[in-house]
């Protein structure tokens, strides 16, 4: 068993026997890095043999998360359906792989009311209800660690008002 940070095996982290019962092994490496992995195999008389090497990857880090764009912070409305925008996150090891934006009416999302997961920047909720409404999203990378964007909140008010009473012509 071959395993490097290059391609090309030129200095093996990894070059290890094995036997030939052996299925798996047991090995340590760094964290947040790519590696290259493959199996050389020999007979008693020194034929060998190399299988096509392969590639892993070891991502521990959490993508850098989007920022919310749309609807801005503090905003009113009457609306109940939203379409909510947001800026990209990145992962620099193994890609973003999904946004889910959540809208809830509590400020530490113990319950989500609705949410929707995207590869896209933005994405349409709806929701009943009149009060305060928060959002954020959350970026999620190839390896599934996940960033909180900041909340936003966003203020719901579908009540008419009172109509008013004419007193005196």
């Amino acid at each position: 068993l071959q395993v490097d940070t290059s391609g090309v095996f030129a200095s093996n982290l990894i070059d290890s026997t094995l036997s030939p019962a052996t299925t798996n092994a047991g090995i340590a490496l760094s964290p947040n890095d790519t590696y290259f992995w493959r199996l050389v195999t020999a007979d008693n008389v020194g034929n060998t043999t190399t299988i096509a090497a392969d590639t892993f990857m070891i991502d521990t880090v959490a993508p850098t998360g989007a920022a919310p764009a749309d609807p801005p912070n503090l905003s009113d409305t009457a609306a109940t359906s939203f379409v909510f925008a947001w800026t990209a996150g990145s992962d620099l090891l193994s890609g973003v792989s999904a946004y889910t934006v959540q809208l809830s009416s509590d400020s530490t999302f113990g319950v989500v009311d609705t949410s929707a997961t995207t590869a896209a920047l933005s994405a349409g909720l709806a929701r009943t209800g009149t009060d305060t409404a928060y959002w954020r999203v959350i970026t999620r990378d190839q390896a599934g660690n996940t960033t909180n964007s900041v909340i936003r909140v966003l203020r719901v008010d579908t009540t008419s008002p009172v109509a008013a009473v004419l007193v005196d012509p």
